[in-house]
């Protein structure tokens, strides 16, 4: 299946216009990490209001209690972590118009802090990194749309939201972001979350009007760093690529993103995952 390119106008008239079979609809937003999925889906739902519920899959996150975390590939962006059995489970009851009992996730603690009851709805908006992972999530869907984010932006956005929601320290390992997104959530999207693209009736293409006031919000951001994250570091350079007038370097332990050659960001990362990064590097930020 070919997914159709949409705007969100078009998909709240497409959804308001749907033929009503008398159970709840399930309508699945997917997209990679920072594609914009719960944005979309909030405006979603304020449009179409007390006839909508919003379900996000973050809430069945098995957090520290998903054990394989620390010898996964994938990390925290694992599918296991993500409960699917479970979430199929929960769709499956809203399907039938019962109300179910979900598990509630603190995602600062990282653990599960009790449940949230959900009351059916006409429309169930339900939205996830893997909304559409398995046959039994795609049976039990009436309608998705796949947020089509080029990774650039989702990249330096998982940064600005990284430094947003944490008070700014020298304690703090802003290598985070870096690491997470250019090792275990592109390995989880290479290898899982953007074959769903294949399963979707609509795709959501990002309005590149928009890129420069992300360049402009992240260079905000980063301003606020302590300086050692503003520095260029002397190490030899393995790999450079240029986007729309940011420069992200990859070196020997360091990945810098500089703006009319003066640094941004500057961050330490893993040896061990450098030879990964560089295999990738120009694939994803090249874009």
């Amino acid at each position: 299946m070919s997914a159709s390119e949409i705007t969100i106008e078009n998909l709240i008239e497409t959804v308001k216009q749907r033929p009503s079979s008398g159970d709840p609809q399930i309508i699945s937003i997917i997209g990679g990490s920072a594609s914009g999925k719960t944005t979309i889906a909030t405006v979603l739902q304020e449009t179409l209001g007390e006839d909508s519920v919003l379900v996000s899959q973050d809430l069945f996150q098995l957090g520290k209690e998903f054990l394989d975390r620390k010898t996964s590939v994938y990390k925290w962006d694992d599918p296991r972590n993500f409960a699917i059995e479970e979430c199929e489970q929960v769709l499956g009851r809203l399907k039938t118009g019962v109300n179910v009992t979900a598990p509630k996730f603190e995602v600062v603690e990282n653990i599960r802090i009790g449940t949230v009851d959900i009351n059916p709805r006409p429309y169930v908006i339900w939205e996830g990194v893997y909304a559409n992972l398995t046959p039994r999530l795609r049976e039990l869907i009436d309608m998705s749309v796949y947020i089509d984010t080029p990774f650039p932006v989702r990249f330096i956005r998982r940064i600005s939201r990284f430094i947003d929601s944490r008070p700014v320290s020298v304690d703090v390992d802003y290598s985070t972001p870096v690491r997470q997104m250019l090792t275990s959530v592109l390995r989880a999207e290479n290898d899982f979350a953007q074959k769903q693209l294949t399963h979707a009736n609509y795709c959501i293409a990002y309005d590149r009007a928009g890129i420069n006031k992300e360049i402009k919000h992240f260079v905000d951001t980063t301003n606020s760093l302590p300086e050692m994250y503003r520095t260029f570091r002397n190490v030899t350079v393995i790999d450079s690529v240029e986007w729309y007038g940011l420069v992200f370097t990859l070196k020997k332990a360091f990945f810098e993103i500089s703006q009319s050659g003066v640094c941004v960001y500057s961050t330490p990362i893993d040896e061990n995952d450098v030879d990964y990064i560089k295999n990738t590097f120009k694939k994803v930020l090249g874009q």
